[in-house]
């Protein structure tokens, strides 16, 4: 099966108020094992405990959906603690039923016992469907949940499911609702789709250049470090591009250092863009590609002076702080530098 053009290979980074949603790690496992091993989680599940083992296999499903479907299931994360608080997103399990739902992302939750009663569930949700309401070739996702189930009925009526049809599944009656896409219209419900850039395209070499001459410019002689075309075409570095309306509207770069360590580069938003989420988007993309590929930290530098403080801001919502110089860096008073671990 091919992913659809556009969307995510790996799980993409997602941040509300109180959580992170992000891409599950082998580490997850004993967490993963004790939630579903909960028969108050499982009750209206399957009624069934699962084993370890029975979670493992979970957790490997759960790597395979975002490379196969280009969408799949989120780890969520209590934001303060880093505490895994459980699980929330999209599959496609071919289900045998009618009506059938085969090709329509089927929405899943389930939060841990000691998280529940906190309103994550319906803030874990509302995250996941804001981002499938962006990925183009579906106009709907659809969701199944036992009758007994009340909380959970009344949590996806209020994000919008609804044309509750009862159906025969698994030897037992099931609801299956239907939420269509939210017709929105305007800059903000523009699909934002992000993709490895083509080095070639003249229109994202123009962004670059944008780039590396804005920054040399924002900057003291002899302190500006952002890469020219060339500097990104070196091997094992990774650039993608964020798109709109079919422009590229932002890029950003991933730096190899070390087995371990990576740095972001060329992070840039196109003045037209701005204070539109892009840098947000791409920030979460690239560090979500980083943690795939097995990577524990990032590192940056960005400049001192104010036209970097939205940059520096970005940052360090997005977890990173700042730290001494890193590689060949030096200490300089025209630069910031900072750091995210993003291991286990």
């Amino acid at each position: 099966m091919n992913t659809p053009a556009g969307i995510a290979g790996s799980a993409v980074r997602l941040e509300t108020a109180r959580l992170i949603l992000d891409a599950h790690l082998a580490a997850d496992h004993e967490a993963i094992a004790s939630l579903w091993s909960d028969p108050l989680i499982v009750r209206h599940i399957s009624g069934r405990p699962s084993t370890a083992q029975d979670s493992w296999m979970r957790l490997l499903r759960y790597g395979g959906l975002w490379p196969l479907l280009g969408y799949g299931y989120w780890a969520v994360r209590d934001r303060a603690t880093g505490r895994y608080a459980g699980e929330v997103g999209f599959a496609d399990f071919h289900r045998d039923c009618q009506p059938p739902i085969r090709g329509i992302p089927e929405a899943g939750w389930v939060i841990a016992s000691w998280a529940q009663g906190r309103g994550f569930a319906s803030e874990a949700l509302g995250a996941a469907l804001a981002w499938l309401d962006t990925v183009p070739g579906f106009t709907r996702s659809c969701c199944l949940i036992d009758p007994d189930n009340t909380v959970s009925i009344h949590l996806a009526q209020k994000h919008g499911y609804a044309n509750c049809t009862t159906l025969r599944f698994n030897g037992a009656d099931c609801l299956l609702f239907f939420r269509a896409r939210p017709d929105n219209s305007g800059p903000t419900a523009m699909t934002l789709t992000i993709a490895p850039a083509d080095l070639l395209d003249p229109r994202i070499i123009e962004v670059l250049e944008t780039h590396a001459r804005t920054a040399r410019a924002e900057t003291a002689r002899g302190s500006a470090h952002a890469l020219d075309l060339s500097g990104l075409q070196a091997p094992g570095i990774q650039v993608w591009a964020a798109w709109r309306e079919g422009a590229p509207v932002g890029v950003g770069a991933l730096k190899p250092l070390s087995v371990t360590d990576a740095e972001l580069k060329a992070m840039h938003t196109i003045s037209a863009a701005r204070r539109g989420g892009v840098g947000r988007a791409i920030l979460g993309h690239i560090i979500a590609a980083a943690r795939a590929a097995g990577f524990r930290r990032l590192y940056l530098e960005t400049g001192s002076w104010p036209y970097f403080a939205p940059a520096r801001a970005l940052y360090a919502a997005g977890g990173f702080v700042e730290c001494p110089p890193f590689g060949d860096y030096r200490a300089d008073p025209n630069s910031i530098f900072m750091s995210l671990d993003i291991g286990a």
